[in-house]
Parts: structure tokens; sequence; C-alpha cells
């Protein structure tokens, strides 16, 4: 038929970070939690052969924290209500998005939707526009985009007000094929996050609160090769925070003046070279 109709069921279990020696007990490094998720799916797509396709879906996960042991009171526990801790935590999400590509001499535009509903924190909608052409030897790409990261049982249990952090990208790429070998693309991007979940500590407590927006913007270009069984791509990406980023931990402090075009953890220059060859193909 016209339409193909997926369904996906899943189970993960984790012990993240798991450090069960007794001697950390005083220390406070002592962390012995078990999670778990459950998820289903169901996707139900058009044929894309047509002008004009879809796709829609349905998600629910269910999500669980277990608390293993507890040595010492109450160090290792959940405290999601500040001064009751529980040993348990779980969560809940329903999720529904949609796609429309519409193919065109002008172009491929594509529209999307997603909303997620969840237990422990206000629900969040994202749309999604994308832009493709390809003209000859060129093509072009033109995205706007809206993201969204959940909060985790640990932000959530040190504070339960905590928000989903959102993001919203927009980006402009062009590319040429050079030959059949051959291949170089160059984009320029904007990228803000707002209510980015930030982690601070005093030495005693730890805490994850939503905090002023941050992001950056910059320019990429790429280069691809492809002959016989080598394959090299080679990029470079500059990156600046200046004008966007309003969380002041995430600069370096220890410089005077401080800059404020780089942040912690983020490189302002980035060059990548991979290679490949095939031998046995």
């Amino acid at each position: 038929g016209d339409w193909t109709l997926r369904a996906s069921i899943s189970h993960n279990a984790q012990d993240p970070w798991s450090s069960s020696n007794r001697d950390g007990v005083d220390s406070g490094t002592f962390y012995d939690k078990s999670f778990t998720r459950q998820s289903f799916s169901l996707t139900a797509k058009s044929a894309e052969t047509k002008p004009v396709f879809f796709s829609l879906g349905v998600q629910s996960r269910r999500d669980r924290g277990i608390v293993n042991s507890a040595p010492n009171g109450n160090t290792g526990l959940f405290y999601p209500n500040s001064d009751e801790p529980v040993d348990t935590m779980s969560q809940s999400s329903t999720a529904g998005f949609g796609e429309v590509v519409v193919k065109s001499t002008f172009g491929n535009l594509s529209a999307g939707v997603r909303h997620e509903a969840t237990s422990n924190y206000p629900s969040s909608t994202v749309p999604r526009l994308a832009y493709t052409k390809i003209f000859d030897s060129w093509h072009t790409k033109a995205l706007l985009s809206w993201a969204y990261r959940a909060p985790t049982f640990e932000n959530y249990s040190v504070n339960p007000t905590v928000r989903p952090e959102k993001t919203r990208t927009a980006e402009l790429e062009v590319g040429k094929r050079i030959n059949t070998n051959q291949q170089v693309t160059a984009a320029v991007f904007d990228t803000i996050i707002v209510d980015p979940i930030v982690y601070s500590s005093n030495g005693v407590l730890d805490v994850y609160q939503n905090l002023e927006p941050t992001g950056a913007r910059g320019i990429e270009a790429e280069w691809k090769l492809r002959v016989s069984k080598l394959t090299v791509d080679a990029s470079w990406t500059y990156a600046t925070s200046q004008g966007i980023n309003k969380v002041t931990k995430y600069y370096d402090t220890n410089v005077t003046p401080v800059d404020e075009t780089l942040v912690l953890g983020v490189p302002q220059h980035k060059a990548i070279l991979r290679s490949s060859y095939g031998f046995l193909e």
C-alpha cells in the first residue's frame, strides 16, 4: 500500500557511574543506583515516491531509578522533595510527532513538530523547518529547528523545579561537487540554548538549575574525497559565543579581562581529519 506501519518496543537497563566502594561513603563518592527505561513507538509513513508525503507517530516511555544500597543513613538516595529522601523515582512521558515533505522543481520543503507531555516537568513542543535544493553540481540546505533536553533523574532529584532546556538552531549550507571524487561544503550556523540546565556545587551540595541563555554561532567548511578504496574527510569549524552566552560560569574567569568569545570546554577553532581504506573490499 501507500503507507508503511512500524512498531518498536525496547528495554534498557544500566548502572551509570556505579561506585559501591564503602570507602567512598564519607567522601560522598558512593553511588549505587540502577536505571531502567521501557519504550514503545508506532510510526506511520506514506510513500516517498509521491510529491507530498507524511510521517506520523506516537511514543511512550517509562523511566525508573532504583537505589540499590544507601549506607550511612541517606547517602545516595533521591531527594525529589528536598527533605523527604526516597529510594525509587519514576517518570512517564508520551509524545506525538508528525512531518510533511513537499517535493517540487523549486526544491524540497519539510515541516515537522513534536509535542511531549511528561509526569515530572512541563510539556514541550518543538517544530522543525528545512529546505533543500540540488541544481547541477551544487546543493543548498536551509534549516530552522528547535529541540529540547529533558532533565535526568539526578537533575530533578536535587531540584524538582528544573525545566527542560530548549535549543534553537538556524543553519545555511552550500555545497559543490567538484568531480565524481570530491565535494566541498560551507555552512553558517547560529545556536541558542534557552533555560540551559547548569551544574554547580559549593563543595557540599550539588545543584542543577536553569540559567540564562547560552549558545554559539559560527562557520564550517568541509572537504570530502572518495578514490577507489580510499576515503578522506577534512573539516574546520569556527565558533564564538560573544553576545549569546549569558552563563557567566562558562567563562574562564582566570583570564583578565574575560574573553566573552570563548566558553569553557568548547574550542573556538576545531579541525578534524579522518581517513579510511577498505583493504578487504
